[in-house]
């Protein structure tokens, strides 16, 4: 983990990694793991951005780091289903059209 930790970002890791192993001992992967999971929904520059300011602190947990990124978005609401697009018309015809023939269905 710290390897891709020091790919990602090469100017915080070597200062990043020494807290996390002082601080957080055993659980510095945790951690480090975590952290770099962040990247699935902030972009790089961002995630270095609240490294530095958690270095800076000389805090080193997942939690530190969340904390000071900024909030996201919130997602958009779902399309209520009758509002998709693509999606053909069908026109509306009464039950007794899908009647079996001469039988009622039997």
């Amino acid at each position: 983990m710290k390897g891709v930790f020091q790919e990602t970002f090469p100017v915080l890791a070597p200062d990043f990694l020494a807290l996390a192993d002082q601080s957080l001992g055993l659980n510095a992967s945790y951690h480090l793991d975590k952290i770099s999971c962040l990247l699935a929904v902030y972009d790089q520059p961002t995630v270095a951005l609240a490294l530095q300011e958690a270095l800076a602190a000389g805090l080193a947990s997942v939690a530190t780091v969340k904390a000071l990124l900024p909030e996201r978005p919130p997602l958009p609401p779902p399309t209520p289903l009758g509002q998709w697009r693509g999606l053909p018309t069908v026109a509306k015809r009464p039950l007794s059209c899908y009647a079996a023939a001469g039988g009622g269905g039997q």
